[in-house]
């Protein structure tokens, strides 16, 4: 094992330090874009780039497991 967690292959979390009033203002902001959701039940015929799902099932792997 390495001296780092950046040695075991872990990237370090680069933490912003966020004003609190800033934060309220996200979190709302995020909570009225989330009340809005619905679910698909009728779907386009139009294709889909291949980069965009390229793209969608990188970003999917980046979660942490």
């Amino acid at each position: 094992m390495g001296n780092s967690e950046e040695d075991d292959g872990f990237i370090l979390l680069d933490f912003e330090v966020i004003p609190e009033n800033e934060m309220i203002e996200r979190a709302r902001s995020f909570f009225n874009r989330m009340s809005r959701r619905r679910t698909t039940r009728h779907f386009s015929d139009r294709e889909v780039p291949r980069e965009m799902i390229e793209l969608a099932i990188r970003t999917a792997s980046t979660a942490p497991s």
